[in-house]
């Protein structure tokens, strides 16, 4: 452990700051607050379940 990080945390942190600046990179949206219900609510739903998602969550990740 070079970090003194897991495998998964040293993974997690490093997709969190990917995505940070990915966002920052954007332009900042100003939805309407309908707008921006909608979007949590899509956010928060369970994805429809299809085969290549049960595919997905069936397999073992690489690292294990």
């Amino acid at each position: 452990m070079l970090t003194g990080k897991s495998r998964s945390e040293f993974i997690l942190a490093a997709s969190l700051n990917t995505a940070t600046d990915v966002i920052l990179d954007r332009r900042l949206l100003r939805p309407t607050p309908k707008v921006f219900f909608r979007f949590v609510e899509a956010l928060d739903a369970p994805p429809n379940p299809n085969d290549k998602l049960r595919k997905l969550l069936s397999t073992a990740p690489p690292w294990q």
